[in-house]
């Protein structure tokens, strides 16, 4: 700090290719999740982990942002993403500054290339005390949940919103299970009451907070007992990461995590609902 220099190393790098599309519940944060459930949380150590692929233009960006945030939990120093139409469409929409592009060099040299097909991705649950103790959700034995947490940064987004409301609405949070809803932004906290979805968490019994860390980081609004179990579409569930040491946190996306605070046990959100076409969370509310 005092010479104005900082010295970092030059990752290696880890080619995600991704092929096909996500099908039924499945979303950003199951790929992500068995990702690091087929590397470990030390898989991508110190690497760059870079997802490239035909797949990539089937995932939305909300969708990336999941995948890029949760990198670091397989060890990488950074996700990247290629640049892409959906890429910059995104960057003109959200501001006024110019932007430059980078791709990798045809020559790229990787220490790993890891194909995956998206299809084959089932929406997922990772299992305490870390992200890589992940299995599909219809493998989770239906274990009872004493809280729900729908949000943070690497779920809080207006699609992450949009499918748990579309798994609230008409339905109500099992007896004995709090939900809390944290909107990542004040901008998605805004459009969500725009769209109704913030009464449709209300009307199921789920507590809406304003954006927050909150419960993520054992911090406030949803700090865990001893011997209670969370499912949180956070990004970490390390031991006494929501509190008490003796608690339990497990990971899931926000359609999962609507699915478990209404059946109060662990299940997959087909259980609940069958899933909208893809892309249906996207462009509107249809909540």
């Amino acid at each position: 700090m005092a010479a104005g220099t900082a010295w970092f190393k030059v990752p290696g790098a880890i080619r995600f290719v991704l092929n096909g599309a996500l099908e039924g519940w499945a979303t950003g944060k199951d790929l992500i999740l068995s990702i690091i459930g087929a590397i470990g949380v030390d898989g991508a150590l110190y690497r760059s982990m870079e997802f490239d692929g035909p797949g990539v233009a089937t995932l939305s960006m909300d969708e990336r942002f999941t995948v890029a945030n949760m990198a670091i939990e397989a060890g990488a120093k950074n996700g990247i993403f290629a640049v892409d139409e959906r890429t910059r469409a995104w960057a003109v929409a959200v501001s006024p500054r110019s932007f430059k592009e980078y791709a990798a060099d045809p020559d790229a040299e990787y220490e790993r290339t890891i194909a995956i097909d998206l299809a084959s991705v089932e929406p997922q649950v990772a299992f305490p005390h870390l992200p890589s103790n992940a299995r599909p959700a219809a493998e989770a034995g239906e274990t009872p949940i004493d809280q729900v947490v729908i949000g943070s940064c690497t779920n809080g987004r207006i699609e992450d919103l949009r499918a748990a409301a579309f798994l609230l609405k008409g339905r109500s949070v099992a007896p004995g299970v709090r939900c809390i809803v944290i909107p990542a932004t004040q901008r998605v906290y805004q459009q969500a009451v725009r769209e109704g979805l913030v009464e449709a968490f209300i009307e199921a019994g789920a507590v809406v907070s304003t954006p927050t860390c909150g419960p993520c980081l054992g911090g406030h609004m949803g700090i865990l007992a001893a011997g209670e179990r969370a499912v949180a579409t956070t990004n970490r569930n390390f031991v006494g990461r929501m509190g008490h040491p003796g608690s339990e946190v497990y990971l899931a996306s926000p359609a999962a995590a609507a699915a478990c605070a209404v059946t109060g046990r662990i299940v997959d959100p087909g259980k609940i609902a069958a899933a909208p076409p893809r892309g249906y969370f996207e462009t509107s509310a249809k909540a």
